[in-house]
């Protein structure tokens, strides 16, 4: 099955801190069109493109067309992964009740200031970021090995996914 990781930013944001403070502890710039500070999983079903991704309301399952209202892509990395489409939503049913890890986030700045070596602050399995939410989904159906999964980072998981190539 062919899937696509996207990395984006928001489109539009009165004010993206937020996605400001993450793209600057991945060691981007802002004004770089194109940083990003978020990710996201594609895949065709029926004949059209959804996106399983992560925001503060939680996990969502959504049109192509309705992501790319909110967010600009700035990169796409496509692989193929060995499932079906079937598999892929049953996964995705389990990930919806997941909300949003914002103590996840302040964790990885602080690995960022170098005050720990790890991400002390997500550990909460019920939670994700959405860097974290793409390598679970690379764990569950190309075999990554995760280890503590609050560690993935958008670098690390970015890193990774340009490794398997």
């Amino acid at each position: 099955m062919k899937i696509e990781i996207y990395l984006c930013r928001p489109i539009y944001h009165p004010v993206p801190v937020f996605a400001w403070a993450i793209m600057v502890f991945q060691k981007m710039f802002p004004w770089n069109k194109d940083s990003y500070s978020h990710m996201a999983v594609g895949y065709e079903v029926g004949g059209k493109q959804v996106v399983v991704h992560i925001t503060g309301d939680g996990v969502k399952w959504e049109s192509l067309g309705k992501f790319v209202t909110r967010y600009k892509i700035t990169e796409t990395i496509y692989r193929d992964i060995d499932t079906n489409v079937d598999d892929v939503y049953s996964w995705i049913e389990l990930q919806l009740a997941k909300k949003y890890d914002n103590w996840q986030i302040v964790g990885h700045a602080l690995q960022f200031l170098r005050i720990t070596d790890h991400n002390i602050l997500g550990a909460n399995l019920n939670r994700y970021v959405c860097s974290e939410m793409v390598a679970s989904f690379m764990s569950e159906f190309n075999g990554w090995e995760l280890g503590d999964s609050d560690n993935w980072d958008l670098s690390k998981t970015v890193d990774r996914l340009m490794e398997s190539e």
